[in-house]
């Protein structure tokens, strides 16, 4: 290291350049080591000049330099944020990553441990109340918050990890915290801080002040087991096809948090990586709670929309034959704009252990659902198993269109299976769904609104955990 004996002079030169963002993680690295410009108030003084001009990468130099200022940990927030509001999945300042993974500021660390949280868990980043995606709260280690100031979790610090001891998930969102050491208190093995840091003696039980009341009067400790070789042999190959590629563009490894049309192999692996143990556990809870007696002596049509790589269909299929429930399927009709993803459903789908899956006819409509009307079909369908398993949550889906569509297609001894995660938009747009079709019966049978714990591959520690999740599911019959 050549020492800068007028580093404070280089800082404010390097701000006022208007520097590309590629450049800023080498020279906030350097800026670390000079710690001592702390304690000069002139700098300082000048630094909180240039804030205006460039409010993010001067909150980053300042945090760098004195990780001790609660008002310059704040400062970092906002600008983080609304970066991130502005931004995000594009975030070239991060680019490369390995620039901001030296030293032991903590500011810094909250930014990098987000940025693979991001990459490995993304669900973990969602906010339960808007689905934004959560910033580092800046302000206690290991703590995210929603930067929308709609959201009523607005700023409000949340800790999600997992347990020392047993693996499971801990949230301060369901959880409650330790008033003695500060750790939060594992629901399922009852410990609260880890020996390697701090040792509690006497453990002080403090609720949890987040109001998530309707999701905790409807906990799962675990849920049904699904046993199914071939969804077992899916996880696997895409486990271990994972691939971490590092750029600033999160959305180039998770998917676009699983929202994005498929264009690679590689986000095939990835997507199911993420997402499959979660999407198949939440579809075999809603086929625990069915009756599919209406088509077990009718030909029966399967409609997966938006179906991906097809695990609606697989997990139904999966899910019948391990009941010994067999129905005369006598079409699969899969719904999905990427034609590598509609490919690999049907290679799937035609691996299941189903009897007669060979002489079962597979329609593809490599489309948008925005796209789909009455001449996609040969004719209004009967006896028919409607699957929408997360996608009556994506924004860009015409809720109001796909209502229409379905009064138009769908006629008698119809089946619905809605599917999605546990927050505002998926609830009200599964509502505003069936709310909107019209000229039918509709008849609900089951609604599910829960927190569950399911087993997944953790991407990041390379090992099986407990995960918490959550989903809110309907299903209802219409005629």
């Amino acid at each position: 290291m050549v020492f800068d004996k007028k580093f404070s002079s280089t800082v404010i030169s390097f701000i006022r350049s208007n520097p590309d963002e590629s450049n800023w993680g080498a020279f906030i690295a350097e800026a670390i080591k000079y710690t001592f410009l702390r304690s000069n108030s002139d700098f300082l003084d000048e630094l909180e000049t240039e804030y205006q001009s460039n409010p993010l990468l001067v909150s980053l130099i300042y945090n760098a330099i004195n990780q001790n200022s609660q008002n310059w940990q704040k400062n970092l927030l906002k600008s983080f944020g609304e970066y991130i509001d502005k931004y995000y999945p594009t975030i070239n300042f991060l680019n490369p990553i390995g620039n901001w993974r030296r030293g032991n500021n903590r500011q810094l660390k909250a930014i990098v441990s987000w940025f693979y949280k991001q990459i490995h868990s993304p669900e973990n980043l969602d906010c339960e109340g808007c689905e934004n995606v959560m910033i580092p709260s800046f302000l206690k280690t290991g703590r995210y918050c929603c930067f929308n100031e709609n959201c009523e979790f607005h700023l409000i610090p949340i800790y999600d990890n997992h347990c020392h001891s047993c693996l499971e998930d801990v949230s301060s969102k369901y959880d409650a915290e330790c008033g003695n050491c500060s750790w939060i208190i594992c629901g399922k093995c009852g410990k609260c801080a880890d020996p390697r840091y701090e040792t509690c003696k006497s453990q002080i039980r403090v609720e949890p002040k987040i109001n998530l009341k309707q999701i905790r009067e409807h906990t799962f400790d675990s849920v049904p087991s699904f046993n199914s070789k071939l969804i077992e042999n899916i996880y696997n190959y895409a486990i271990n096809s994972f691939q971490v590629i590092h750029k600033s563009n999160i959305e180039d490894i998770n998917c676009g948090r699983g929202k994005d049309v498929i264009t690679s192999e590689s986000q095939l692996n990835n997507y199911l990586a993420m997402y499959l143990p979660m999407h198949v556990s939440k579809l075999y809870q809603i086929f625990t709670d069915s009756n599919f007696n209406d088509f077990k002596e009718v030909n029966t049509t399967v409609i997966d929309w938006g179906c991906g790589q097809g695990i609606g269909t697989i997990s139904l299929l999966e899910y019948l034959h391990s009941k010994e429930i067999y129905l005369p399927i006598k079409r699969i009709i899969l719904i999905e704009p990427s034609k590598i993803a509609i490919n690999k459903a049907n290679e799937y789908i035609m691996e299941s252990g189903y009897p007669n899956m060979d002489k079962i006819e597979m329609i593809f409509i490599n489309k948008d659902i925005n796209d789909i009307s009455t001449i996609d079909f040969e004719h209004v369908m009967t006896n028919c198993i409607n699957i929408f398993s997360n996608i009556l949550d994506v924004e860009s889906i015409d809720i109001a269109l796909l209502s229409n569509n379905y009064s138009k297609i769908m006629s008698q001894n119809i089946l619905n299976f809605c599917v999605c995660p546990y927050y505002s938009n998926a609830i009200s747009n599964i509502d505003a769904f069936i709310n909107g079709i019209e000229d039918r019966e509709i008849k609900m049978l089951s609604s599910i609104n829960s927190l569950f714990t399911i087993k997944q591959h953790d991407l990041y520690m390379k090992k099986l955990r407990g995960m918490r999740r959550t989903q809110y599911s309907k299903s209802f019959s219409t005629n």
